[in-house]
C-alpha cells in the first residue's frame, strides 16, 4: 500500500469511524512509520486518550494496532473499538487543520 503523508490527508477521503473495518485497515496501512510509537501498549494508551499526541502519533497507533491484528489473524472487539476511536481522532485533527488553513486565508 502506498504511504500517504499527513499533509496530504483530505477529510472527505478519510474513512469515518463507523466505516467497514476493511476501510479502516486500508487507511491504517498508508502509514508505515514503526518508530513513531514505542510499543503496542503505547498505541493502546494513545487510543484510550491517555497521552497527548500529534496526528502522526494517532496514525502510528492505528498502524500498530492494525499490524498486530493482521499478525494475529483476527481483530478482537476491543482492538476494533480502539481503531474506530483513533480514526475519529484522526478525522478531528485533519478537520481542525483544514479549518485553521481556511481561517488564515480570510
Amino acid at each position: 500500500m502506498t504511504q500517504v503523508p499527513n499533509d496530504a490527508l483530505i477529510l472527505g477521503k478519510l474513512p469515518r469511524e463507523d466505516a467497514p473495518l476493511q476501510e479502516l485497515e486500508r487507511f491504517a496501512a498508508t502509514f508505515g512509520n514503526f518508530e513513531q510509537c514505542d510499543s503496542l501498549d503505547d498505541a493502546y494508551r494513545i487510543a484510550e486518550g491517555a497521552k497527548t499526541c500529534t496526528l502522526a502519533d494517532l496514525r502510528a497507533a492505528l498502524f500498530l494496532i492494525y499490524r498486530a491484528e493482521r499478525f494475529s489473524g483476527h481483530c478482537g472487539a476491543e482492538d476494533e473499538r480502539r481503531m474506530r476511536r483513533l480514526m475519529g481522532r484522526i478525522r478531528d485533527r485533519v478537520k481542525a487543520r483544514c479549518q485553521e488553513g481556511t481561517a488564515s486565508r480570510t
